[in-house]
């Protein structure tokens, strides 16, 4: 989910998929959720490596409105961000409150936004064993469990509540 540009890394995320359909799940697809406008080069150059990769079900569906975009959180089975730049990541939050484990490269602000919830890797360069750990967020119940667990209580950290308490501490101490 997100807007289809090169530093969101689809590119290396249709690479990814191209490990788990092939080792992990054949019977299984990539929804790519985001507008591409100003980026259609890219998008060209994504659907090429889709064709290269003779991968058949990955599917670009342009901008979506809101109802649509909580469907295809509702249809999916994982989240994983192969994003090198997010200034704060809103889809990996609206991912654990869909109780989609999220699996992310670590890089700008994911660390930061997702705390020691969902599972975090820094290195891009293993994607097979990337796809068989994705394979096991989705079939290992009690792996998913723990994952969607750590993501709820890292959820608590943006209630109104919780961010009215940080904002006012911070005030309190630059006043101070």
């Amino acid at each position: 989910v997100g807007r289809v540009t090169p530093n969101k890394c689809q590119h290396d995320l249709i690479r990814l998929y191209g490990c788990y359909k092939r080792y992990v799940n054949p019977k299984s697809r990539l929804i790519l959720v985001g507008k591409y406008d100003g980026f259609e080069q890219y998008l060209w150059e994504c659907q090429k490596l889709v064709n290269r990769l003779r991968l058949g079900d990955v599917i670009f569906t342009g901008r979506v409105n809101h109802d649509e975009l909580m469907a295809y959180y509702r249809l999916a089975d994982i989240f994983v961000s192969m994003s090198e730049h997010e200034g704060f990541g809103v889809p990996l939050v609206e991912s654990m409150i869909h109780r989609l484990p999220v699996l992310a490269f670590s890089a700008a602000a994911v660390p930061f936004t997702m705390g020691s919830a969902g599972v975090l890797f820094d290195k891009k360069d293993r994607l097979p064993e990337l796809a068989e750990l994705a394979g096991l967020v989705i079939t290992d119940h009690r792996l998913r469990t723990d994952i969607l667990i750590n993501q709820d209580r890292r959820l608590d950290y943006f209630k109104p509540n919780a961010i009215q308490n940080s904002w006012e501490k911070c005030l309190s101490q630059l006043l101070n």
